[in-house]
Parts: C-alpha cells; sequence; structure tokens
C-alpha cells in the first residue's frame, strides 16, 4: 500500500512539474515573441519551421522518387508503343506498296531525348555506374537521379 501511495505521489509530481515546464516555455515563447518583434525576425519561430520542414523532407524525397519512377514508368511505355506503331507503320505500307514516310528526324530527335534521360540516370551515379554498368538495374539509377537531384544546392 506504502508503494502506491509513493508511486502516486511521484506521478503527481511529474505532473506538476511537466506542467511548470509547459507554463516557462509558454513564457519564454511570449518572451522571445516580444523581444523580436521589432526585428522581424523570431529565432524560436525560425527553429519550428525548420523542424517542422525537417519532418516533412523525408515524405517529400519519397514522393519525388515516385514521382521520377512513374516518370520513366511512362517514358519507357511511349518508348515501346511509339517504336511497336512506327514499325507496324513501316510494316503497313511496305504491304500496300507505298513509300514509307522518311520520319528519321523525329525518330532521331526522339532516340536522342531518351538518351539524355539516361545519360542524366547514368550521371547521377557517377563512376559507380561506369565501373559496373551491369550492377544497377533502371529502379536503382531512378533512386539515384531523383537523390541527386534532391541534393543540389539551390541557385
Amino acid at each position: 500500500m506504502a508503494l502506491k501511495s509513493k508511486a502516486d505521489d511521484f506521478l503527481h509530481e511529474l505532473m506538476q512539474t511537466e506542467a511548470s515546464l509547459e507554463k516557462i516555455a509558454r513564457k519564454l515563447e511570449l518572451e522571445f515573441a516580444e523581444r523580436f518583434s521589432e526585428a522581424g525576425v523570431n529565432p524560436l519561430g525560425l527553429v519550428k519551421r525548420i523542424q517542422k520542414l525537417q519532418l516533412e523532407l523525408p515524405e517529400l524525397r519519397n514522393e519525388c522518387q515516385g514521382l521520377i519512377q512513374r516518370k520513366q514508368d511512362l517514358i519507357d511505355a511511349a518508348k515501346q508503343q511509339l517504336s511497336m506503331n512506327r514499325q507496324r507503320l513501316h510494316q503497313l505500307c511496305m504491304v500496300s506498296g507505298m513509300a514509307p514516310h522518311d520520319d528519321s528526324d523525329v525518330h532521331g530527335a526522339f532516340k536522342q531525348a531518351l538518351q539524355d534521360w539516361d545519360a542524366q540516370c547514368v550521371a547521377a551515379q557517377g563512376s559507380e555506374v561506369l565501373a559496373q554498368p551491369s550492377v544497377l538495374n533502371r529502379n536503382e539509377l531512378n533512386r539515384a537521379l531523383a537523390s541527386s537531384m534532391l541534393h543540389k544546392p539551390a541557385l
């Protein structure tokens, strides 16, 4: 019974201490707000904002990586569909006896855009990819590209 009484007293003391600390924290926040209101910058407000951003940053990184993955999936699907369509169009032209339309400039621009994207993915991994190109798959390259884009300093 005495042990339970002591535990209850201890919990009561902890709750009182927590209430006192919260009161002190509110008082300090008000003091900071008053002291720095003339300067226009509240250091406590900045610290809170930085902490909030630190909590939001991992979620934003995940969203960016997901977006880049969806972009890569779209690029892969478009590449496959356009290549199949182009091949089928040439086959139809051959069967019908018509000369195929010369779309080499458009097809070349499309291939160049895909090569540029792949080069960005490779550049994101740097020398690791060049040393061991078969080790990384497309998903790993996408994650690396997203990571490199997130860690670049703002200009």
